[in-house]
């Protein structure tokens, strides 16, 4: 008998030690998902800035096509509307600066641009 309660005893105690075990277990395992869920949480909010950034119209400044010498007021004009219809035109004018602007527009509109 003294044997049979031992056993019992066994029985029960390593039953307690596997439900410590599974417990802990699926403690770790929530906080792992939870971990998870909030990567996933924080990368779709940026996703979400990315994807607004990207359909925010980029604004042609008149005054970055003011600044560009040799170009009479109905070329700037001519240039600002094409800009302001051509989203990746104005992307790459924004994208330089300076002399390059007026190489650009020259190779973009001919050396007519600069003759109006």
């Amino acid at each position: 008998m003294k044997a049979a309660f031992s056993n019992e005893q066994n029985q029960g105690a390593r039953s307690g030690s596997v439900n410590n075990q599974g417990s802990e277990s699926e403690k770790k395992k929530t906080k792992e998902n939870d971990n998870v869920a909030d990567k996933l949480k924080n990368l779709r909010e940026r996703w979400n800035l990315v994807a607004a950034a990207l359909e925010k119209p980029r604004k042609v400044n008149a005054e970055k096509i003011e600044k560009v010498d040799d170009l009479s007021l109905e070329s700037k004009v001519v240039v600002y509307r094409i800009l302001t219809k051509d989203e990746k035109a104005a992307k790459a004018f924004l994208a330089i600066t300076g002399e390059l602007r007026c190489i650009w527009l020259k190779m973009e509109f001919g050396n007519d641009i600069f003759e109006v």
